[in-house]
Protein backbone atom coordinates (compact mmCIF):
# COMPACT_ATOMS: atom_id res chain seq x y z
CA UNK A 1 0.00 0.00 0.00
CA UNK A 2 1.39 3.40 -0.99
CA UNK A 3 2.11 5.77 1.88
CA UNK A 4 2.32 9.02 -0.06
CA UNK A 5 -0.19 11.86 0.15
CA UNK A 6 -3.82 11.81 -0.90
CA UNK A 7 -3.94 13.68 -4.21
CA UNK A 8 -6.95 16.02 -4.52
CA UNK A 9 -7.89 16.69 -8.15
CA UNK A 10 -10.00 19.83 -8.70
CA UNK A 11 -11.23 21.52 -11.85
CA UNK A 12 -9.59 24.82 -10.86
CA UNK A 13 -8.73 27.04 -7.90
CA UNK A 14 -12.08 28.81 -7.98
CA UNK A 15 -13.64 29.71 -4.64
CA UNK A 16 -16.35 27.06 -4.49
CA UNK A 17 -17.55 24.28 -2.21
CA UNK A 18 -15.29 21.53 -3.57
CA UNK A 19 -12.19 23.65 -3.11
CA UNK A 20 -13.21 24.51 0.45
CA UNK A 21 -13.84 20.84 1.25
CA UNK A 22 -10.47 19.78 -0.18
CA UNK A 23 -8.71 22.49 1.80
CA UNK A 24 -10.43 21.47 5.04
CA UNK A 25 -9.64 17.79 4.50
CA UNK A 26 -5.96 18.58 3.83
CA UNK A 27 -5.83 20.69 6.99
CA UNK A 28 -7.51 18.07 9.16
CA UNK A 29 -5.44 15.15 7.87
CA UNK A 30 -2.29 17.17 8.52
CA UNK A 31 -3.41 17.69 12.10
CA UNK A 32 -4.61 14.12 12.65
CA UNK A 33 -2.00 12.15 10.70
CA UNK A 34 0.88 14.56 10.17
CA UNK A 35 0.74 14.14 6.40
CA UNK A 36 1.25 16.77 3.76
CA UNK A 37 -1.56 16.95 1.25
CA UNK A 38 -1.26 17.39 -2.51
CA UNK A 39 -3.62 19.10 -4.93
CA UNK A 40 -3.78 19.29 -8.72
CA UNK A 41 -6.10 21.30 -10.93
CA UNK A 42 -7.18 20.47 -14.48
CA UNK A 43 -7.59 24.09 -15.55
CA UNK A 44 -5.85 27.39 -14.86
CA UNK A 45 -9.02 29.43 -15.38
CA UNK A 46 -8.91 30.71 -11.79
CA UNK A 47 -6.21 30.99 -9.13
CA UNK A 48 -8.38 32.58 -6.42
CA UNK A 49 -7.74 30.01 -3.67
CA UNK A 50 -4.37 28.63 -4.77
CA UNK A 51 -2.61 30.54 -1.99
CA UNK A 52 -4.85 28.97 0.63
CA UNK A 53 -3.53 25.53 -0.26
CA UNK A 54 0.10 26.61 -0.21
CA UNK A 55 -0.49 28.31 3.14
CA UNK A 56 -1.57 24.93 4.51
CA UNK A 57 1.67 23.35 3.27
CA UNK A 58 -0.01 21.39 0.48
CA UNK A 59 2.00 20.46 -2.58
CA UNK A 60 0.42 22.13 -5.63
CA UNK A 61 0.86 20.25 -8.91
CA UNK A 62 0.28 21.90 -12.29
CA UNK A 63 1.18 18.89 -14.46
CA UNK A 64 -2.43 17.94 -15.27
CA UNK A 65 -3.66 21.27 -16.62
CA UNK A 66 -5.23 21.68 -20.04
CA UNK A 67 -4.60 18.14 -21.28
CA UNK A 68 -6.64 15.93 -23.56
CA UNK A 69 -7.70 12.54 -22.25
CA UNK A 70 -4.67 10.64 -23.60
CA UNK A 71 -2.11 13.10 -22.26
CA UNK A 72 -4.03 13.37 -18.99
CA UNK A 73 -3.86 9.60 -18.47
CA UNK A 74 -0.12 9.54 -19.17
CA UNK A 75 0.69 12.57 -17.02
CA UNK A 76 -1.50 11.34 -14.16
CA UNK A 77 0.11 7.89 -14.28
CA UNK A 78 3.58 9.44 -14.12
CA UNK A 79 2.53 11.68 -11.23
CA UNK A 80 1.01 8.81 -9.27
CA UNK A 81 4.11 6.63 -9.70
CA UNK A 82 6.42 9.48 -8.69
CA UNK A 83 4.39 10.61 -5.68
CA UNK A 84 3.30 7.12 -4.61
CA UNK A 85 -0.06 8.70 -3.80
CA UNK A 86 -2.07 6.85 -1.20
CA UNK A 87 -5.28 7.60 -3.12
CA UNK A 88 -6.80 10.10 -5.53
CA UNK A 89 -9.81 12.13 -4.45
CA UNK A 90 -11.31 13.63 -7.62
CA UNK A 91 -13.96 16.37 -7.48
CA UNK A 92 -14.87 16.60 -11.16
CA UNK A 93 -17.02 14.20 -13.17
CA UNK A 94 -15.83 13.44 -16.70
CA UNK A 95 -12.07 13.89 -16.28
CA UNK A 96 -12.34 11.29 -13.53
CA UNK A 97 -12.41 8.64 -16.30
CA UNK A 98 -8.84 9.55 -17.31
CA UNK A 99 -7.84 9.55 -13.65
CA UNK A 100 -9.50 6.13 -13.26
CA UNK A 101 -7.38 4.72 -16.11
CA UNK A 102 -4.21 6.11 -14.53
CA UNK A 103 -5.23 4.80 -11.12
CA UNK A 104 -5.97 1.36 -12.52
CA UNK A 105 -2.50 1.18 -14.10
CA UNK A 106 -0.80 2.19 -10.83
CA UNK A 107 -3.05 0.35 -8.39
CA UNK A 108 -4.11 3.62 -6.75
CA UNK A 109 -7.66 3.88 -5.33
CA UNK A 110 -9.83 6.55 -6.98
CA UNK A 111 -12.61 8.18 -4.98
CA UNK A 112 -14.98 10.42 -6.93
CA UNK A 113 -16.73 13.16 -4.97
CA UNK A 114 -20.29 13.71 -6.26
CA UNK A 115 -21.13 17.25 -5.21
CA UNK A 116 -24.28 17.86 -7.25
CA UNK A 117 -27.55 16.09 -7.89
CA UNK A 118 -28.21 14.93 -11.47
CA UNK A 119 -29.11 17.76 -13.89
CA UNK A 120 -32.66 18.07 -15.21
CA UNK A 121 -31.51 18.34 -18.83
CA UNK A 122 -31.71 14.87 -20.36
CA UNK A 123 -28.65 15.04 -22.64
CA UNK A 124 -26.39 16.27 -19.83
CA UNK A 125 -27.71 13.58 -17.49
CA UNK A 126 -27.13 10.86 -20.12
CA UNK A 127 -23.56 12.04 -20.72
CA UNK A 128 -22.77 11.94 -17.00
CA UNK A 129 -24.39 8.50 -16.68
CA UNK A 130 -22.09 7.12 -19.40
CA UNK A 131 -19.01 8.66 -17.78
CA UNK A 132 -19.96 7.24 -14.39
CA UNK A 133 -20.55 3.80 -15.89
CA UNK A 134 -17.07 3.76 -17.47
CA UNK A 135 -15.52 4.97 -14.24
CA UNK A 136 -17.41 2.37 -12.22
CA UNK A 137 -16.14 -0.41 -14.47
CA UNK A 138 -12.60 0.88 -13.84
CA UNK A 139 -13.08 0.57 -10.09
CA UNK A 140 -14.08 4.09 -9.06
CA UNK A 141 -15.53 4.51 -5.58
CA UNK A 142 -18.24 7.18 -5.38
CA UNK A 143 -18.86 9.45 -2.39
CA UNK A 144 -22.01 11.56 -2.44
CA UNK A 145 -21.92 14.82 -0.49
CA UNK A 146 -25.38 14.19 0.99
CA UNK A 147 -28.10 11.58 1.28
CA UNK A 148 -30.03 13.62 -1.29
CA UNK A 149 -27.26 13.24 -3.89
CA UNK A 150 -26.83 9.55 -3.07
CA UNK A 151 -30.49 8.68 -3.65
CA UNK A 152 -30.79 10.91 -6.72
CA UNK A 153 -27.64 9.38 -8.22
CA UNK A 154 -28.85 5.83 -7.68
CA UNK A 155 -32.10 6.75 -9.42
CA UNK A 156 -30.52 8.53 -12.39
CA UNK A 157 -27.20 6.79 -13.01
CA UNK A 158 -25.99 3.18 -13.55
CA UNK A 159 -24.66 2.93 -10.00
CA UNK A 160 -25.39 0.18 -7.48
CA UNK A 161 -25.72 0.72 -3.72
CA UNK A 162 -22.37 -1.02 -3.29
CA UNK A 163 -20.73 1.61 -5.56
CA UNK A 164 -21.61 4.70 -3.53
CA UNK A 165 -21.67 6.00 0.03
CA UNK A 166 -22.81 9.32 1.49
CA UNK A 167 -20.41 11.49 3.45
CA UNK A 168 -21.83 14.88 4.34
CA UNK A 169 -19.69 17.87 3.39
CA UNK A 170 -18.42 19.34 6.63
CA UNK A 171 -17.31 22.69 8.03
CA UNK A 172 -15.44 23.81 11.12
CA UNK A 173 -18.51 24.35 13.28
CA UNK A 174 -16.64 25.88 16.22
CA UNK A 175 -14.83 28.31 13.94
CA UNK A 176 -18.12 29.64 12.59
CA UNK A 177 -19.90 29.47 15.95
CA UNK A 178 -17.64 32.28 17.14
CA UNK A 179 -19.72 34.66 15.01
CA UNK A 180 -22.79 34.13 17.19
CA UNK A 181 -21.63 36.37 20.03
CA UNK A 182 -20.41 39.08 17.63
CA UNK A 183 -23.62 39.62 15.68
CA UNK A 184 -25.75 42.64 16.51
CA UNK A 185 -29.53 42.58 16.86
CA UNK A 186 -31.45 43.60 13.70
CA UNK A 187 -32.26 47.34 13.60
CA UNK A 188 -35.43 47.11 11.53
CA UNK A 189 -33.77 47.39 8.13
CA UNK A 190 -32.83 43.77 7.46
CA UNK A 191 -29.56 42.78 5.85
CA UNK A 192 -30.12 39.70 3.72
CA UNK A 193 -27.08 37.72 2.65
CA UNK A 194 -26.11 34.81 0.44
CA UNK A 195 -22.74 33.15 -0.07
CA UNK A 196 -22.54 31.17 -3.29
CA UNK A 197 -21.00 31.07 -6.74
CA UNK A 198 -22.70 33.04 -9.51
CA UNK A 199 -23.42 29.92 -11.55
CA UNK A 200 -26.45 28.28 -13.12
CA UNK A 201 -27.35 26.08 -10.13
CA UNK A 202 -27.69 29.14 -7.89
CA UNK A 203 -30.69 31.52 -8.01
CA UNK A 204 -29.48 34.91 -6.77
CA UNK A 205 -31.83 36.62 -9.22
CA UNK A 206 -34.87 35.75 -7.08
CA UNK A 207 -33.23 37.52 -4.14
CA UNK A 208 -32.75 40.66 -6.23
CA UNK A 209 -36.44 40.52 -7.13
CA UNK A 210 -37.42 39.97 -3.48
CA UNK A 211 -35.28 42.92 -2.40
CA UNK A 212 -36.99 45.09 -4.99
CA UNK A 213 -40.39 44.10 -3.59
CA UNK A 214 -39.37 44.78 0.01
CA UNK A 215 -38.06 48.23 -0.84
CA UNK A 216 -41.23 48.98 -2.81
CA UNK A 217 -43.10 48.31 0.46
CA UNK A 218 -41.00 50.93 2.21
CA UNK A 219 -38.69 48.44 3.94
CA UNK A 220 -35.09 49.63 3.56
CA UNK A 221 -33.66 46.14 3.27
CA UNK A 222 -30.19 45.49 1.87
CA UNK A 223 -28.68 42.48 0.13
CA UNK A 224 -25.11 41.18 0.40
CA UNK A 225 -24.09 38.75 -2.33
CA UNK A 226 -20.77 37.02 -1.69
CA UNK A 227 -19.23 35.10 -4.56
CA UNK A 228 -17.84 35.05 -8.08
CA UNK A 229 -18.80 33.26 -11.25
CA UNK A 230 -19.88 33.34 -14.87
CA UNK A 231 -23.31 34.92 -14.16
CA UNK A 232 -21.97 37.99 -12.37
CA UNK A 233 -22.58 40.39 -15.29
CA UNK A 234 -26.09 39.01 -15.75
CA UNK A 235 -26.90 39.58 -12.09
CA UNK A 236 -25.38 43.06 -12.12
CA UNK A 237 -27.57 43.93 -15.12
CA UNK A 238 -30.67 42.68 -13.31
CA UNK A 239 -29.83 44.80 -10.26
CA UNK A 240 -29.45 47.87 -12.50
CA UNK A 241 -32.78 47.17 -14.21
CA UNK A 242 -34.44 46.98 -10.79
CA UNK A 243 -32.67 50.22 -9.78
CA UNK A 244 -31.31 48.66 -6.62
CA UNK A 245 -28.08 50.63 -6.66
CA UNK A 246 -26.25 50.68 -3.33
CA UNK A 247 -28.90 48.45 -1.74
CA UNK A 248 -26.87 45.52 -3.09
CA UNK A 249 -23.30 44.89 -1.96
CA UNK A 250 -21.18 42.62 -4.14
CA UNK A 251 -18.38 40.90 -2.24
CA UNK A 252 -15.75 38.57 -3.75
CA UNK A 253 -15.39 35.41 -1.69
CA UNK A 254 -12.87 36.32 1.00
CA UNK A 255 -10.39 34.22 2.90
CA UNK A 256 -12.59 34.55 6.00
CA UNK A 257 -16.30 34.64 5.14
CA UNK A 258 -17.18 35.13 8.82
CA UNK A 259 -16.74 38.89 8.39
CA UNK A 260 -19.58 38.92 5.86
CA UNK A 261 -21.77 36.63 7.99
CA UNK A 262 -21.43 39.02 10.95
CA UNK A 263 -23.07 41.77 8.90
CA UNK A 264 -26.14 39.69 7.95
CA UNK A 265 -29.48 39.43 9.75
CA UNK A 266 -30.83 36.52 7.71
CA UNK A 267 -29.19 34.07 5.33
CA UNK A 268 -30.84 33.26 2.02
CA UNK A 269 -29.96 30.19 -0.01
CA UNK A 270 -31.67 30.38 -3.38
CA UNK A 271 -30.58 27.34 -5.40
CA UNK A 272 -31.81 24.82 -7.96
CA UNK A 273 -32.57 21.16 -7.33
CA UNK A 274 -29.12 20.32 -8.69
CA UNK A 275 -27.57 21.69 -5.48
CA UNK A 276 -25.75 18.88 -3.69
CA UNK A 277 -25.73 20.10 -0.08
CA UNK A 278 -24.67 23.70 0.40
CA UNK A 279 -21.67 24.19 2.66
CA UNK A 280 -22.48 27.90 2.81
CA UNK A 281 -25.89 27.11 4.29
CA UNK A 282 -24.32 24.97 7.03
CA UNK A 283 -21.77 27.71 7.76
CA UNK A 284 -24.52 30.30 8.12
CA UNK A 285 -26.48 28.10 10.53
CA UNK A 286 -23.32 27.49 12.57
CA UNK A 287 -22.78 31.25 12.71
CA UNK A 288 -26.24 31.61 14.26
CA UNK A 289 -28.04 33.12 11.29
CA UNK A 290 -31.68 32.28 10.62
CA UNK A 291 -31.92 30.67 7.21
CA UNK A 292 -34.40 30.77 4.35
CA UNK A 293 -33.71 28.34 1.50
CA UNK A 294 -35.21 26.98 -1.69
CA UNK A 295 -37.42 23.96 -1.11
CA UNK A 296 -35.08 21.50 -2.86
CA UNK A 297 -33.61 18.20 -1.72
CA UNK A 298 -30.28 19.51 -0.45
CA UNK A 299 -31.80 22.32 1.61
CA UNK A 300 -34.50 20.03 2.98
CA UNK A 301 -31.77 17.70 4.22
CA UNK A 302 -29.75 20.44 5.93
CA UNK A 303 -32.80 22.19 7.38
CA UNK A 304 -34.41 18.91 8.45
CA UNK A 305 -37.55 19.45 6.35
CA UNK A 306 -37.97 22.96 7.75
CA UNK A 307 -37.29 22.27 11.44
CA UNK A 308 -34.04 24.29 11.33
CA UNK A 309 -35.10 27.01 8.91
CA UNK A 310 -37.63 28.16 6.36
CA UNK A 311 -38.16 26.48 2.99
CA UNK A 312 -39.54 28.46 0.04
CA UNK A 313 -41.22 26.91 -2.99
CA UNK A 314 -42.71 30.07 -4.50
CA UNK A 315 -41.43 33.16 -6.27
CA UNK A 316 -40.10 36.54 -5.22
CA UNK A 317 -43.26 37.49 -3.27
CA UNK A 318 -42.93 34.46 -1.02
CA UNK A 319 -39.18 35.00 -0.64
CA UNK A 320 -39.78 38.58 0.48
CA UNK A 321 -42.36 37.50 3.08
CA UNK A 322 -40.30 34.60 4.43
CA UNK A 323 -37.07 36.58 4.65
CA UNK A 324 -38.76 39.35 6.60
CA UNK A 325 -40.43 36.87 8.98
CA UNK A 326 -37.18 34.96 9.59
CA UNK A 327 -35.08 37.91 10.74
CA UNK A 328 -35.77 37.45 14.46
CA UNK A 329 -35.76 33.66 14.55
CA UNK A 330 -33.42 32.21 17.22
CA UNK A 331 -30.17 30.49 16.16
CA UNK A 332 -30.13 26.76 15.58
CA UNK A 333 -28.46 24.89 18.50
CA UNK A 334 -24.97 23.94 17.41
CA UNK A 335 -25.46 20.30 18.42
CA UNK A 336 -28.18 19.98 15.77
CA UNK A 337 -25.44 20.46 13.15
CA UNK A 338 -23.01 17.85 14.54
CA UNK A 339 -23.17 15.60 11.47
CA UNK A 340 -21.74 18.45 9.40
CA UNK A 341 -18.61 18.92 11.52
CA UNK A 342 -15.46 18.71 9.40
CA UNK A 343 -13.88 16.26 11.85
CA UNK A 344 -16.71 13.79 11.13
CA UNK A 345 -16.25 14.34 7.40
CA UNK A 346 -12.47 13.86 7.58
CA UNK A 347 -12.80 10.63 9.55
CA UNK A 348 -15.47 9.27 7.20
CA UNK A 349 -13.38 10.00 4.09
CA UNK A 350 -10.38 8.42 5.73
CA UNK A 351 -12.35 5.23 6.36
CA UNK A 352 -13.33 5.13 2.68
CA UNK A 353 -9.71 5.67 1.59
CA UNK A 354 -8.28 3.15 4.04
CA UNK A 355 -10.86 0.56 3.00
CA UNK A 356 -10.08 1.08 -0.68
CA UNK A 357 -6.33 0.91 -0.13
CA UNK A 358 -6.37 -2.53 1.51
Amino acid sequence: MNQGPVLHVLHSFRAEGSQRLALDLIRRWAELHGERGAVATLSDESEVVRERFTDEGAEVVDDLRGLGIGDLVRSAEKLLRTSRARAVLCYTVGPHVAMALACRRTGTPLILHLGNAPPDERLARTKIALQLLIGRLLGTIHVACSDHVLHASLAAYPLRPVDIVAVANGVDLKWFAGVREQREAPDGNPVIGMVGSFEIHKRQEVLLDALHLLRARGIEARLVLVGTGSRRDELLARARTLQLGSAVTWVPLSRDVREELRSMDVFAYAVSNQEGLGIALVEALAAGLPAVASDVGAAREVLEEGALGTLVSGGADQWADRLLAAVRMPPVPLERLARFDIDETARAYRRVIDGAAK
